[in-house]
């Protein structure tokens, strides 16, 4: 599901952009001259139902797999005592991250490479991985993601005539585009996976396929 809503979503921008160009050019007119109040900055935002209901799956997805992904490394590692029952927040260090429970329940194992995997939970956590989980967890509580801006396009000192190339695309609350912000967590995801699953016992490296080859044949 992850991976499916990852590649659906830049059709989804794609057809909502058209669509939306489509209605401002039969009211762009109208629109323009409605928006020469000085005092008031005037946008249109667009319909994006889809690509909105395919990043929250994508949200979804992302820590549901995380979850299972969690149980699995602790049973490779530890199939006796495995009481890590997700991807769990924990402080580590100090900070508050996602896996965090994970990393800590490392610590008390033993096999070659267990401080190279907890280094890397907590390494990548930092990076990433806690600010889209928090992203998930606003979207489960609130049903919205503030500063989430839909595509849309200014009226006030509009173009005279509009074209699809002013309408501005989704965007996340940092300003990131809708569609490179998932993009990239599909692979920064798909090299967190790789990476890990290379520090595990009894894993025949030979057969371990690199995430670059696995994306491509995916895609």
């Amino acid at each position: 599901m992850f991976l499916h809503h990852c590649s659906s979503l830049s059709a989804e921008i794609s057809t909502a952009s058209s669509n939306f160009h489509i209605h401002l050019q039969r009211n762009w007119a109208a629109y323009v001259a409605n928006a020469n109040r000085a005092e008031v900055e005037l946008i249109a935002f667009a319909d994006g139902l889809k690509y909105t209901i395919c990043l929250y799956t994508v949200l979804y997805e992302f820590k549901a797999f995380l979850d299972v992904y969690a149980r699995f490394l602790c049973k490779i590692i530890n199939h006796e005592d495995s009481p890590v029952n997700g991807f769990r927040s924990a402080g580590v260090e100090g900070c508050k991250l996602s896996g965090g429970k994970l990393a800590n329940w490392l610590t008390h194992q033993e096999f070659p490479q267990k401080a190279t995997l907890k280094s890397l939970i907590v390494k990548e956590s930092s990076e990433w991985i806690t600010a889209v989980v928090n992203h998930r967890d606003t979207v489960a509580h609130y049903r919205d993601l503030p500063g989430f801006r839909q595509i849309h396009i200014r009226l006030t000192n509009g173009p005279a005539t509009v074209n699809e190339s002013d309408i501005c695309p989704p965007m996340m609350p940092d300003g990131t585009e809708l569609a490179s912000f998932v993009k990239e967590l599909r692979s920064k995801l798909g090299a967190f996976v790789e990476a890990s699953s290379r520090t595990l016992p009894s894993v025949d490296f030979a057969k371990l396929e690199t995430w670059p080859d696995a994306s491509r044949r995916m895609s």
